[in-house]
């Protein structure tokens, strides 16, 4: 939720995110993908109407994640999401409430080999983007002067993508449309902020 007492402001951060996949196929061979490098981005505003309410925009990107086996496989995936979030928040007394729109754009890659049997005749490249939407709530309680006590839920977000299959053989090249969705799960979170002083606040 966004906080009514928080002011104006503007927030600006960053996740980074490195992320591999080990296993060991049923022949006991271990395999490693490549590292996936990634780096999320957050953006955030808000805007202070009156002591009750508040709105605030955000963009992020909370979702990114992939496997590379190109060097062995030459097989790729990527998944990610990017969302907009529009927020409005009312404070009451020591309570404040809030809720957002979440509009999501996500994204979906994926190379694998075209095999033939145990033989290997070709690749295939698929990309696709897409729409997706959902919704958050959240609450806040200045318990004391010193504590505040907030919980929130984000709801599940289902992307419809569309995209484009390519299929490269030795026999020839083959471009097929296809639609298909991502599920992004929900998400419940709960925290405290102990402020000690004028300034410091952890949480």
């Amino acid at each position: 939720a966004l906080l009514p007492d928080a002011g104006n402001f503007i927030q600006i951060g960053v996740d980074y995110m490195d992320a591999g996949i080990k296993y060991t196929d049923q022949t006991g061979v271990k395999h490693n993908s490549d590292s996936g490098k990634y780096v999320l981005p957050l953006l955030g505003t808000g805007y202070k109407l009156n002591s009750n309410f508040s709105i605030g925009l955000g963009v992020s990107s909370p979702y990114a994640f992939g496997s590379d086996f190109k060097h062995e496989f030459n097989q790729y995936s990527e998944i990610g999401l990017m969302t907009i979030t529009p927020t409005v928040a009312y404070k009451n007394g020591d309570w404040s409430f809030g809720g957002s729109l979440i509009i999501g754009r996500g994204q979906m890659s994926l190379m694998q080999p075209v095999m033939f049997g145990p033989m290997k005749i070709g690749n295939s490249d698929s990309q696709a983007d897409g729409w997706g939407y959902g919704f958050s709530l959240g609450t806040v309680w200045q318990a004391k002067k010193w504590l505040t006590l907030g919980l929130s839920y984000q709801s599940p977000i289902k992307v419809d993508l569309s995209g484009r299959t390519k299929v490269s053989t030795a026999f020839g090249n083959v471009r097929d449309n296809f639609d298909t969705s991502l599920s992004f799960p929900s998400k419940i979170s709960a925290g405290a902020g102990l402020k000690f002083g004028k300034l410091l606040i952890a949480g």
